[in-house]
């Protein structure tokens, strides 16, 4: 009986150890979405970005969903399936439909792209053109590192909105009370 106990007891501890490295490749999955497909900013020629549209997918989520969170950066099923087609600008848009959220995207793969470089910090002679704080209302405490790089992504769209060439993200916390990240953005017109 003992020595059932201690092989239930290890195979318990294996499985969770399992679980644990599938939620962490999980998440370094999602961060790659996250960095490699962005949705189409206000800011975008989008007719002089030669674009192909290489699909349209929606999701459905449940009334009580985060839609604010999620309206303008696109879902991360969106994002995984736009991935997967190989593409790098997701059209999104957001409809309530009875008792759910509809998020609906189109994927595109465009030749020419706004870039934008993340720096660590002032850049030689060149000063901050804008700084400002950012936040972003994240309940979910397992996945922070998530959390960090959707607010990282956010910042960068503020200065790809903007037309800065380059960004800095500086003290990024995380408050518990607050259920949400704040970190501050510096955009810079030079390299």
């Amino acid at each position: 009986m003992k020595s059932f106990i201690l092989i239930f007891f290890f195979l318990s501890c294996a499985s969770s150890k399992v679980a644990e490295l599938s939620q962490k490749e999980r998440i370094k999955i999602q961060i790659k979405y996250i960095k490699t497909l962005r949705p189409i900013l206000k800011s975008d020629e989008f007719a002089f970005m030669k674009c192909t549209e290489l699909g349209r997918t929606n999701v459905d989520k449940p009334k009580d969903f985060d839609v604010d969170t999620w309206k303008g950066f696109g879902i991360i099923e969106l994002r995984e399936a736009g991935h997967k087609a190989g593409a790098n600008i997701l059209a999104t848009n957001h409809l309530e439909v009875g008792s759910k959220n509809r998020f609906n995207g189109i994927y595109y793969r465009c030749e020419n792209t706004n870039t934008i470089n993340e720096v660590d910090g002032p850049i030689g002679m060149c000063g901050a053109s804008e700084e400002r704080i950012f936040s972003l209302k994240y309940p979910n405490d397992d996945t922070r590192e998530f959390g960090k790089e959707m607010l990282k992504q956010k910042i960068k769209y503020h200065g790809l909105s903007n037309h800065y060439i380059s960004f800095s993200v500086v003290d990024m916390k995380y408050s518990f009370t607050r259920k949400e990240f704040q970190a501050k953005g510096y955009f810079f017109k030079c390299l």
